[in-house]
């Protein structure tokens, strides 16, 4: 599956079985390949610190199996230089509530605008070990579905 391909992301060989997809630290730049919501098994994503611009593609919010991190920052992809607003189908990251897990983590990169209220979703809505948005420049209230995780081990940075 060509289609997929991107010679930057070894892992991404056409297939959709790869759980890890783990390029942290990798003096990468660009924009994020939208081919990455067609991994479907992928349980943990770390993409944090590197040199990515853009926005988040909203086809990353079909990673509904990962349940170990979203690290853009933990899902990790902080220290980037992402731009826009979150995508609001990252809310169908229902998964990501492992106790011991990574969390959602986007700081430090350049988001605006507002919080779409699908992101009280993640986790299934509960439980979540980390949630920072913060040093972005969001807009707008904090959605009230946020105040649904129950349990934050390591708490929540949104300023």
């Amino acid at each position: 599956q060509a289609y997929m391909a991107d010679s930057r992301f070894p892992t991404m060989d056409g297939s959709t079985s790869t759980t890890l997809f783990d390029y942290a630290s990798s003096g990468l730049s660009g924009s994020l390949p939208t081919q990455v919501g067609l991994m479907v098994m992928t349980t943990e994503l770390n993409i944090f610190q590197n040199g990515f611009t853009g926005s988040i593609p909203s086809q990353w919010g079909s990673l509904s199996r990962i349940d170990r991190g979203f690290k853009i920052s933990y899902w990790q992809g902080m220290a980037n230089s992402l731009t826009g607003t979150l995508p609001s189908q990252l809310g169908k990251l229902t998964r990501l509530a492992c106790p011991h897990c990574g969390g959602f983590m986007m700081q430090e990169n350049s988001l605006t605008g507002p919080l779409p209220t699908e992101l009280g979703d993640l986790g299934g809505g509960s439980f979540m070990h980390q949630f920072r948005l913060n040093s972005n420049t969001f807009t707008g209230p904090i959605p009230t579905e946020i105040g649904r995780f129950t349990e934050l081990t390591y708490g929540m940075r949104l300023k």
